[in-house]
């Protein structure tokens, strides 16, 4: 299954389930960094995906909650590398 539009009322369903979880964890690694997200602040994280987008679709189970700051980061990047022309890069995750 594909994962739901950003913004969509089913990213928003999907992104309440991931915190419902983070917050029964008591908090869950960050998938870029491995460090802490913290329960019961959903501004800490955003629902990222892999950088490797070379499928052009992601799926439902690639997303996973990354710091927000890291995700933007991650997608700051990638764009910039798509739009000099010099790839997408990818990272290990």
């Amino acid at each position: 299954m594909n994962a739901p539009q950003r913004g969509s009322r089913a990213w928003s369903t999907v992104c309440a389930a991931w915190q419902a979880r983070i917050d029964q964890a008591g908090g869950w690694p960050c998938r870029r960094c491995g460090q802490p997200i913290p329960p019961n602040d959903r501004a800490a994280w955003q629902l990222g995906h892999p950088n490797d987008m070379t499928t052009g679709t992601t799926r439902l189970t690639d997303l996973a909650p990354e710091h927000a700051h890291e995700n933007m980061s991650a997608g700051a990047t990638a764009g910039n590398h798509a739009r000099s022309g010099t790839g997408e890069p990818t990272w290990a995750l």
